[in-house]
């Protein structure tokens, strides 16, 4: 046996018994079959100029060379820094999951975070907002987006471009019947994990 199919065996060696996972951008299993349902994802975008729109967003996530997913049980505290213990610069944050609608109606969900560069919220792959401005939307000031929803499965994505230094993103929910949002997270929210794509 070669010495090169050696190393190769033991680097699959490795990945089955230690369940190492080698990401690359826009491509990984990360959350598949997650009982947490909430999927945060970081990837280093270096940006020359804003995008316009949510293909130019795709285009600077998929030329992203270093990449890292966890499977998170709250939309709250989220940052690279706190998940990964890197430093939040010149990074794109997305953040997807799936929820069940209880009730019809209006739909409130309250975004706070720190986009230098962009920010975008995709429901059922429809885009509900886009913005090439610097926003900083602290935990008590933040953006509010209504969307009117069907009773049922919806898909939520969120993503946010940012230079530096990137603040801890906080998401929240509040039903057509609820008087106070309530941070999205397993608990609070029917919950499952999505794969769904960005428009």
């Amino acid at each position: 046996m070669s010495e090169k199919r050696k190393i190769m065996r033991i680097f699959i060696s490795l990945v089955l018994v230690l369940g190492f996972v080698v990401p690359c951008a826009g491509q990984t299993n990360c959350g598949k079959n997650s009982d947490k349902g909430i999927l945060f994802e970081v990837y280093n975008v270096f940006v020359a100029k804003r995008p316009h729109d949510i293909n130019d967003i795709n285009n600077l996530l998929a030329g992203s060379a270093d990449y890292n997913c966890a499977e998170v049980e709250e939309a709250n505290g989220l940052n690279r820094q706190s998940i990964f213990g890197k430093p939040d610069e010149d990074i794109a944050y997305v953040i997807t999951f799936s929820f069940n609608a209880e009730t019809a109606g209006q739909w409130e969900f309250a975004l706070s975070y720190d986009a230098g560069i962009a920010s975008a919220l995709i429901i059922d792959e429809k885009v509900v907002m886009f913005s090439d401005l610097d926003i900083w939307a602290s935990y008590d000031k933040p953006i509010i987006m209504v969307v009117e929803l069907k009773k049922g499965l919806h898909n939520f994505k969120f993503v946010a471009l940012e230079n530096c230094c990137g603040s801890p993103i906080r998401l929240g929910i509040k039903g057509p019947s609820e008087a106070d949002f309530k941070v999205i997270s397993t608990t609070n929210l029917a919950i499952g994990h999505t794969t769904a794509g960005m428009p």
